[in-house]
Protein backbone atom coordinates (compact mmCIF):
# COMPACT_ATOMS: atom_id res chain seq x y z
CA UNK A 1 0.00 0.00 0.00
CA UNK A 2 1.35 3.44 -0.95
CA UNK A 3 2.37 5.85 1.79
CA UNK A 4 2.63 9.33 0.31
CA UNK A 5 4.71 11.95 2.05
CA UNK A 6 6.17 15.37 1.27
CA UNK A 7 9.96 15.40 1.63
CA UNK A 8 11.90 18.57 2.40
CA UNK A 9 15.63 18.48 1.63
CA UNK A 10 17.69 20.84 3.77
CA UNK A 11 21.34 21.86 3.77
CA UNK A 12 23.53 21.37 6.85
CA UNK A 13 22.87 25.04 7.62
CA UNK A 14 19.14 24.35 7.73
CA UNK A 15 18.21 26.06 4.47
CA UNK A 16 15.61 24.28 2.36
CA UNK A 17 17.09 23.31 -1.02
CA UNK A 18 14.36 21.11 -2.52
CA UNK A 19 10.87 19.77 -1.90
CA UNK A 20 9.32 16.61 -3.35
CA UNK A 21 5.58 16.12 -3.00
CA UNK A 22 3.60 12.87 -2.94
CA UNK A 23 6.61 10.57 -2.58
CA UNK A 24 5.66 6.96 -1.92
CA UNK A 25 8.18 6.19 0.83
CA UNK A 26 7.26 2.50 0.69
CA UNK A 27 8.52 2.09 -2.88
CA UNK A 28 10.96 4.97 -3.54
CA UNK A 29 14.52 3.93 -2.71
CA UNK A 30 17.25 6.03 -1.18
CA UNK A 31 19.13 5.98 -4.50
CA UNK A 32 16.13 7.24 -6.49
CA UNK A 33 15.66 10.07 -4.00
CA UNK A 34 19.36 10.94 -4.09
CA UNK A 35 19.21 11.24 -7.90
CA UNK A 36 16.29 13.65 -7.57
CA UNK A 37 18.28 15.72 -5.08
CA UNK A 38 21.32 15.73 -7.38
CA UNK A 39 19.17 17.10 -10.21
CA UNK A 40 17.67 19.76 -7.93
CA UNK A 41 21.18 20.86 -6.92
CA UNK A 42 22.45 21.02 -10.50
CA UNK A 43 24.31 17.69 -10.46
CA UNK A 44 27.30 18.68 -8.28
CA UNK A 45 30.46 16.59 -8.57
CA UNK A 46 30.63 16.34 -4.78
CA UNK A 47 29.42 13.10 -3.24
CA UNK A 48 25.97 13.34 -1.66
CA UNK A 49 24.30 11.58 1.25
CA UNK A 50 20.93 12.03 2.92
CA UNK A 51 20.54 11.97 6.70
CA UNK A 52 17.36 11.82 8.79
CA UNK A 53 16.55 14.03 11.78
CA UNK A 54 17.62 11.07 13.93
CA UNK A 55 21.08 11.09 12.26
CA UNK A 56 20.44 7.91 10.24
CA UNK A 57 22.11 7.83 6.82
CA UNK A 58 19.64 6.83 4.10
CA UNK A 59 20.56 3.47 2.54
CA UNK A 60 20.67 3.57 -1.28
CA UNK A 61 19.21 0.11 -1.75
CA UNK A 62 16.30 0.25 0.71
CA UNK A 63 12.89 1.88 0.40
CA UNK A 64 12.86 5.21 2.23
CA UNK A 65 10.41 3.95 4.86
CA UNK A 66 12.88 1.28 6.01
CA UNK A 67 15.78 3.74 6.33
CA UNK A 68 13.77 6.57 7.87
CA UNK A 69 12.15 4.46 10.59
CA UNK A 70 10.11 6.45 13.14
CA UNK A 71 10.75 9.70 11.27
CA UNK A 72 8.60 8.28 8.47
CA UNK A 73 5.50 9.11 10.47
CA UNK A 74 6.20 12.82 10.01
CA UNK A 75 4.69 14.79 7.17
CA UNK A 76 6.64 16.54 5.82
CA UNK A 77 9.75 14.40 6.28
CA UNK A 78 12.91 16.46 6.59
CA UNK A 79 16.19 15.02 5.26
CA UNK A 80 19.54 16.79 5.41
CA UNK A 81 21.78 16.69 2.33
CA UNK A 82 25.44 16.30 3.23
CA UNK A 83 28.13 17.11 0.67
CA UNK A 84 31.23 14.93 0.80
CA UNK A 85 34.55 14.90 -1.10
CA UNK A 86 34.41 15.27 -4.88
CA UNK A 87 33.22 12.10 -6.53
CA UNK A 88 35.86 10.22 -8.54
CA UNK A 89 34.61 7.97 -11.36
CA UNK A 90 37.15 5.15 -11.28
CA UNK A 91 39.95 4.81 -13.84
CA UNK A 92 39.93 6.76 -17.09
CA UNK A 93 42.42 4.50 -18.88
CA UNK A 94 43.46 1.06 -17.69
CA UNK A 95 46.48 0.98 -19.97
CA UNK A 96 48.29 3.19 -22.40
CA UNK A 97 49.15 1.66 -25.76
CA UNK A 98 50.65 3.56 -28.67
CA UNK A 99 50.67 1.74 -31.98
CA UNK A 100 54.05 1.64 -33.65
CA UNK A 101 55.32 5.17 -34.14
CA UNK A 102 56.83 4.08 -37.46
CA UNK A 103 53.33 3.98 -38.98
CA UNK A 104 52.67 7.52 -37.84
CA UNK A 105 56.04 8.68 -39.17
CA UNK A 106 55.39 7.16 -42.60
CA UNK A 107 51.90 8.60 -42.74
CA UNK A 108 53.13 11.96 -41.53
CA UNK A 109 55.68 12.20 -44.31
CA UNK A 110 53.08 11.13 -46.89
CA UNK A 111 50.52 13.62 -45.64
CA UNK A 112 52.96 16.52 -45.60
CA UNK A 113 54.21 15.62 -49.05
CA UNK A 114 50.65 15.49 -50.36
CA UNK A 115 49.21 18.50 -48.54
CA UNK A 116 52.18 20.84 -48.41
CA UNK A 117 51.19 23.82 -46.27
CA UNK A 118 47.50 22.94 -46.36
CA UNK A 119 45.86 21.45 -43.23
CA UNK A 120 45.88 17.68 -43.24
CA UNK A 121 42.62 17.45 -41.30
CA UNK A 122 39.36 19.32 -40.97
CA UNK A 123 37.07 19.74 -37.98
CA UNK A 124 33.44 18.60 -38.30
CA UNK A 125 31.04 20.29 -35.91
CA UNK A 126 27.90 18.98 -37.60
CA UNK A 127 27.20 15.40 -36.55
CA UNK A 128 26.05 12.63 -38.86
CA UNK A 129 23.62 10.41 -36.88
CA UNK A 130 24.60 7.39 -38.97
CA UNK A 131 28.17 7.64 -37.59
CA UNK A 132 27.22 7.79 -33.91
CA UNK A 133 28.34 4.20 -33.28
CA UNK A 134 31.71 4.86 -34.94
CA UNK A 135 32.53 7.83 -32.72
CA UNK A 136 31.36 5.95 -29.64
CA UNK A 137 33.76 3.16 -30.57
CA UNK A 138 36.68 5.56 -31.12
CA UNK A 139 36.28 7.18 -27.69
CA UNK A 140 35.42 3.95 -25.86
CA UNK A 141 38.50 2.17 -27.26
CA UNK A 142 40.74 4.86 -25.76
CA UNK A 143 39.26 4.56 -22.26
CA UNK A 144 38.75 1.99 -19.52
CA UNK A 145 36.03 -0.58 -20.36
CA UNK A 146 34.00 0.39 -17.29
CA UNK A 147 33.39 3.84 -18.78
CA UNK A 148 31.60 2.43 -21.82
CA UNK A 149 28.08 3.23 -20.61
CA UNK A 150 29.10 6.69 -19.34
CA UNK A 151 30.65 7.53 -22.72
CA UNK A 152 27.60 6.23 -24.57
CA UNK A 153 25.30 8.45 -22.49
CA UNK A 154 27.51 11.50 -23.12
CA UNK A 155 27.75 10.86 -26.89
CA UNK A 156 24.02 10.22 -27.10
CA UNK A 157 23.42 13.57 -25.38
CA UNK A 158 25.73 15.32 -27.85
CA UNK A 159 23.69 13.94 -30.76
CA UNK A 160 20.43 15.37 -29.43
CA UNK A 161 18.87 18.20 -31.47
CA UNK A 162 19.79 21.71 -30.38
CA UNK A 163 16.16 22.40 -29.47
CA UNK A 164 16.24 19.54 -26.97
CA UNK A 165 19.46 20.67 -25.28
CA UNK A 166 17.91 24.06 -24.58
CA UNK A 167 15.35 22.54 -22.20
CA UNK A 168 15.89 23.40 -18.53
CA UNK A 169 15.19 19.84 -17.36
CA UNK A 170 17.65 17.24 -18.73
CA UNK A 171 16.17 14.25 -20.51
CA UNK A 172 16.52 10.94 -18.69
CA UNK A 173 18.72 9.52 -21.46
CA UNK A 174 21.25 12.33 -20.88
CA UNK A 175 21.83 11.52 -17.21
CA UNK A 176 24.36 8.81 -16.30
CA UNK A 177 23.47 6.94 -13.10
CA UNK A 178 25.58 4.35 -11.33
CA UNK A 179 24.50 3.39 -7.84
CA UNK A 180 27.73 1.50 -7.09
CA UNK A 181 29.70 4.69 -7.70
CA UNK A 182 27.09 7.01 -6.23
CA UNK A 183 27.24 8.85 -9.54
CA UNK A 184 24.43 10.89 -11.06
CA UNK A 185 25.88 13.05 -13.86
CA UNK A 186 24.09 15.35 -16.28
CA UNK A 187 25.53 15.29 -19.81
CA UNK A 188 22.74 17.25 -21.50
CA UNK A 189 25.11 20.14 -22.36
CA UNK A 190 27.66 17.87 -24.09
CA UNK A 191 28.98 18.72 -27.53
CA UNK A 192 31.05 16.55 -29.86
CA UNK A 193 33.49 17.51 -32.59
CA UNK A 194 35.24 15.10 -34.89
CA UNK A 195 38.36 15.39 -37.01
CA UNK A 196 38.61 13.75 -40.44
CA UNK A 197 41.30 13.62 -43.17
CA UNK A 198 40.92 16.48 -45.61
CA UNK A 199 41.47 14.34 -48.68
CA UNK A 200 41.24 10.78 -50.03
CA UNK A 201 43.51 8.29 -48.28
CA UNK A 202 44.41 6.37 -51.41
CA UNK A 203 46.19 9.40 -52.85
CA UNK A 204 48.49 9.70 -49.84
CA UNK A 205 49.81 6.37 -48.68
CA UNK A 206 49.19 2.67 -49.17
CA UNK A 207 45.78 1.82 -47.75
CA UNK A 208 47.27 -1.07 -45.77
CA UNK A 209 48.98 1.47 -43.51
CA UNK A 210 45.77 3.25 -42.61
CA UNK A 211 43.13 2.16 -40.14
CA UNK A 212 43.65 -1.55 -40.63
CA UNK A 213 43.49 -1.19 -44.42
CA UNK A 214 40.25 0.77 -44.57
CA UNK A 215 40.63 3.09 -47.61
CA UNK A 216 37.93 5.47 -46.34
CA UNK A 217 38.52 6.09 -42.63
CA UNK A 218 35.71 7.80 -40.73
CA UNK A 219 37.46 9.64 -37.91
CA UNK A 220 41.00 10.70 -37.19
CA UNK A 221 39.99 12.02 -33.77
CA UNK A 222 37.16 13.32 -31.61
CA UNK A 223 36.67 15.57 -28.60
CA UNK A 224 33.67 15.44 -26.27
CA UNK A 225 33.13 18.59 -24.20
CA UNK A 226 30.62 20.57 -22.16
CA UNK A 227 30.27 24.00 -20.56
CA UNK A 228 30.45 24.52 -16.79
CA UNK A 229 28.49 27.56 -15.64
CA UNK A 230 28.98 29.64 -12.52
CA UNK A 231 32.67 30.62 -12.49
CA UNK A 232 32.63 34.08 -10.81
CA UNK A 233 36.11 35.11 -11.93
CA UNK A 234 39.11 36.17 -9.85
CA UNK A 235 40.20 39.66 -8.85
CA UNK A 236 43.58 41.07 -9.98
CA UNK A 237 44.91 40.72 -6.43
CA UNK A 238 44.00 37.01 -6.22
CA UNK A 239 46.88 34.64 -5.53
CA UNK A 240 46.59 33.09 -8.99
CA UNK A 241 46.01 36.40 -10.81
CA UNK A 242 43.03 37.99 -12.53
CA UNK A 243 40.50 35.88 -14.42
CA UNK A 244 37.31 36.95 -16.09
CA UNK A 245 33.97 35.51 -15.02
CA UNK A 246 32.17 33.22 -17.44
CA UNK A 247 31.65 29.58 -18.35
CA UNK A 248 34.54 27.12 -18.33
CA UNK A 249 34.79 24.62 -21.18
CA UNK A 250 35.51 21.13 -19.82
CA UNK A 251 37.14 18.59 -22.13
CA UNK A 252 35.60 15.28 -21.06
CA UNK A 253 37.30 12.94 -23.53
CA UNK A 254 39.72 13.48 -26.39
CA UNK A 255 40.57 10.51 -28.61
CA UNK A 256 42.84 10.03 -31.61
CA UNK A 257 42.92 7.04 -33.95
CA UNK A 258 45.85 4.82 -32.83
CA UNK A 259 47.63 5.16 -36.19
CA UNK A 260 47.62 8.95 -36.01
CA UNK A 261 49.08 9.86 -32.63
CA UNK A 262 52.13 11.40 -34.31
CA UNK A 263 50.22 13.71 -36.63
CA UNK A 264 48.98 16.43 -34.28
CA UNK A 265 45.28 15.56 -34.53
CA UNK A 266 44.58 16.32 -30.86
CA UNK A 267 46.51 19.61 -30.99
CA UNK A 268 44.54 20.62 -34.10
CA UNK A 269 41.24 19.84 -32.35
CA UNK A 270 42.21 21.73 -29.20
CA UNK A 271 43.44 24.82 -31.06
CA UNK A 272 40.11 25.23 -32.82
CA UNK A 273 38.16 24.40 -29.67
CA UNK A 274 40.01 27.11 -27.72
CA UNK A 275 39.33 29.63 -30.47
CA UNK A 276 35.60 28.88 -30.39
CA UNK A 277 35.58 28.86 -26.57
CA UNK A 278 37.02 32.39 -26.62
CA UNK A 279 34.35 33.50 -29.09
CA UNK A 280 31.66 32.04 -26.79
CA UNK A 281 32.98 34.10 -23.86
CA UNK A 282 34.53 31.21 -21.93
CA UNK A 283 36.99 32.18 -19.22
CA UNK A 284 39.07 28.99 -19.49
CA UNK A 285 39.36 25.47 -20.87
CA UNK A 286 39.96 22.65 -18.37
CA UNK A 287 40.67 18.92 -18.54
CA UNK A 288 41.44 16.08 -16.13
CA UNK A 289 44.65 14.82 -17.71
CA UNK A 290 45.95 11.24 -17.62
CA UNK A 291 49.64 10.94 -16.67
CA UNK A 292 50.88 9.97 -20.13
CA UNK A 293 49.39 13.14 -21.62
CA UNK A 294 49.26 15.51 -18.67
CA UNK A 295 52.78 16.82 -18.36
CA UNK A 296 53.78 16.83 -21.99
CA UNK A 297 50.84 17.32 -24.34
CA UNK A 298 48.85 19.73 -22.20
CA UNK A 299 51.90 21.72 -21.08
CA UNK A 300 52.87 22.11 -24.73
CA UNK A 301 49.40 23.54 -25.40
CA UNK A 302 49.86 26.14 -22.64
CA UNK A 303 47.87 24.47 -19.84
CA UNK A 304 48.81 24.92 -16.19
CA UNK A 305 48.02 22.76 -13.16
CA UNK A 306 45.16 24.13 -11.05
CA UNK A 307 44.43 21.08 -8.87
CA UNK A 308 45.87 17.66 -8.05
CA UNK A 309 44.31 14.41 -6.91
CA UNK A 310 45.28 13.22 -3.44
CA UNK A 311 44.28 10.32 -1.22
CA UNK A 312 42.82 11.00 2.22
CA UNK A 313 42.31 8.51 5.04
CA UNK A 314 38.74 8.05 6.24
CA UNK A 315 38.29 7.36 9.94
CA UNK A 316 36.81 4.07 11.11
CA UNK A 317 33.05 3.78 11.36
CA UNK A 318 30.99 4.15 14.51
CA UNK A 319 31.15 0.41 15.32
CA UNK A 320 34.90 0.30 14.86
CA UNK A 321 36.31 3.83 15.20
CA UNK A 322 39.84 2.56 15.73
CA UNK A 323 39.73 0.23 12.73
CA UNK A 324 42.05 0.50 9.76
CA UNK A 325 41.48 3.63 7.70
CA UNK A 326 40.06 3.50 4.21
CA UNK A 327 41.60 5.66 1.53
CA UNK A 328 39.49 7.97 -0.62
CA UNK A 329 40.64 9.95 -3.64
CA UNK A 330 39.72 13.62 -3.72
CA UNK A 331 40.83 16.82 -5.43
CA UNK A 332 43.16 19.33 -3.81
CA UNK A 333 42.75 22.76 -5.46
CA UNK A 334 45.81 24.94 -5.93
CA UNK A 335 43.99 28.01 -7.24
CA UNK A 336 40.57 29.63 -7.02
CA UNK A 337 39.76 28.18 -10.45
CA UNK A 338 40.82 24.77 -9.13
CA UNK A 339 38.36 25.19 -6.25
CA UNK A 340 35.57 25.88 -8.75
CA UNK A 341 36.54 22.89 -10.91
CA UNK A 342 36.52 20.64 -7.83
CA UNK A 343 32.78 21.17 -7.50
CA UNK A 344 32.00 20.80 -11.21
CA UNK A 345 34.34 18.50 -13.14
CA UNK A 346 34.25 14.82 -13.90
CA UNK A 347 37.26 13.26 -12.15
CA UNK A 348 39.06 9.91 -12.37
CA UNK A 349 41.49 8.08 -10.10
CA UNK A 350 44.24 8.07 -12.73
CA UNK A 351 44.03 11.77 -13.69
CA UNK A 352 46.39 13.28 -11.10
CA UNK A 353 46.37 16.73 -12.70
CA UNK A 354 43.49 19.06 -13.44
CA UNK A 355 44.96 21.48 -15.96
CA UNK A 356 43.42 24.59 -17.42
CA UNK A 357 44.24 27.33 -19.89
CA UNK A 358 42.98 30.82 -19.05
CA UNK A 359 41.42 32.47 -22.10
CA UNK A 360 40.33 35.81 -20.62
CA UNK A 361 41.66 37.84 -17.71
CA UNK A 362 39.15 40.69 -17.96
Amino acid sequence: MALLRTIHIASIGGNQVATFADVDVCSATGWETLCQVAQALGFPSASLSLVTQSAVVIDHSLPLQESIGPDGCDDPIVLTCVLGPSRVIGVKREHWMMRTNKIGMILGRSLRRHAGDKPCFKICRELDPSLQDDVKQLITDSCAPRLKELIHVAVRAAYRPATATALSTPAEECVFKDESLGACINFSSCRLWTCVPDFSIKDVAPASLWFGGDPDPVFAGAVLWRLLDGWPGAAPDAADGAMAAGPVLEVLFAATHPDLHELGVAAHLMAELEEVATQMGCAAVAVAAVPHQGRRFWAKQGYLVHATLIEIALQGDGDNPSGSSKMQTTLEPGTSLGEFLKSKMLLFTDTPLVVAKVLRTS
